[in-house]
């Protein structure tokens, strides 16, 4: 009964911390948040089965989008798909990367670039979000009554990400 304890105890020390959840899960209607691997994620599956998820990117300046969908099976992988995005007053055509795997439904990823998360608000007000690709609709999604889950995002991302990933962002300058 000791190595089994004994075996356990070790076990969960050399469990990576990448691999430990970093902030508690939870649900809000239709959105999941959680905090895995120094990371943060906004989850939410819709009607017809596509999966939205966003998260922001490793140098807390960028929002990473994906759309997944076993449905779609044409997207090729690593192909670049012009994905139209629009919500508030963001109205931007971004390249969205195929991705396929033997783990996932088919999909895209995509990054919306801004300057330290800058369209985190934009999108908290936000009635809707839609993507499109060649003017054909892929995903709208109404946003109302989302407040919630944006403010335990906004909260996982301080928490998960040191600094103030909502400061703007300054060039260190050396010459000073």
């Amino acid at each position: 009964m000791r190595i089994i304890a004994t075996t356990a105890i070790l076990i969960a020390i050399a469990t990576p911390a990448y691999a430990q959840e970093t902030f508690p899960e939870k649900d809000f209607g239709r959105w999941t948040v959680y905090g895995y691997a120094n990371d943060c994620w906004m989850t939410t599956t819709l009607e017809d089965g596509v999966d939205l998820k966003l998260s922001p990117d490793r140098n807390r300046t960028d929002l990473y989008f994906t759309l997944r969908s076993e449905a779609w099976t044409s997207i090729e992988k690593s192909k670049r798909y012009p994905i139209r995005i629009e919500f508030g007053s963001v109205d931007e055509v971004i390249t969205g990367f195929g991705s396929t795997s033997e783990n996932l439904a088919p999909g895209v990823g995509m990054f919306l670039k801004s300057p330290s998360l800058a369209y985190l608000p934009i999108l908290e007000k936000a009635p809707t979000i839609r993507f499109s690709l060649n003017g054909k609709p892929v995903v709208t999604l109404s946003l109302t009554g989302s407040a919630p889950a944006f403010a335990y995002f906004r909260q996982c991302i301080k928490s998960n990400m040191p600094g103030d990933p909502f400061a703007s962002a300054k060039a260190d300058d050396p010459f000073k």
